[in-house]
């Protein structure tokens, strides 16, 4: 599939090509026909421990602290549910890894379903080429509704791109033991 913008194509690559590079394997369910669909792994609330002195430059940055927030076992669904809270926002962690080759970026589009049924969205930023890692989002809610552990939340589509460089930022090797 070929998107053109500003007089210029950009080419969606096959997952077929590089859904080896997401740990674990991705289920064939997860395999869509532009994407790989990631799953929600764990959820985050923000606390801001700053008396409000969060900032954000080029050498510096101060923000809020990710405090785990928990799942609770439903016995008649028999899963792990987060209740989450209306009008609020979380930070979410996709449950596979990702690795993103030199030749592509990827760009995360949340699942229509979260807006569409519970008014919920998921924002996230572009993972450059040579990202790897436990990618994270920011999910905003405006009413509140219950998230199963392991849910598909949203699919990443990889396109070809030429790199200035590999990606070597703050969040490379986000979530992954060194």
């Amino acid at each position: 599939m070929k998107l053109k913008w500003n007089g210029r194509y950009f080419s969606v690559i096959s997952p077929l090509e590089w859904c080896h590079l997401i740990e674990p394997k991705p289920a064939e369910d997860q395999i869509q026909p532009n994407g790989v669909d990631l799953r929600i792994n764990k959820v985050y609330e923000l606390v801001d421990l700053t008396n409000g002195k969060l900032f954000f430059s080029k050498n510096n940055r101060k923000g809020c602290e990710l405090k785990e927030y928990q799942p609770i076992y439903d016995e008649e669904l028999k899963g792990l549910f987060w209740q989450l809270k209306a009008n609020s926002t979380y930070i979410i962690e996709y449950m596979e890894k990702v690795k993103i080759p030199l030749d592509a970026m990827g760009l995360f589009f949340q699942r229509s379903t979260l807006w569409r049924l519970y008014g919920a969205v998921i924002t996230t930023s572009v993972w450059d080429s040579g990202y790897e890692g436990y990618g994270k989002g920011l999910l905003k809610t405006t009413m509140p509704f219950s998230l199963e552990q392991g849910t598909p939340i949203g699919q990443l589509v990889l396109f070809k791109a030429k790199a200035s460089k590999r990606y070597k930022g703050a969040y490379h090797l986000e979530g992954v033991k060194k």
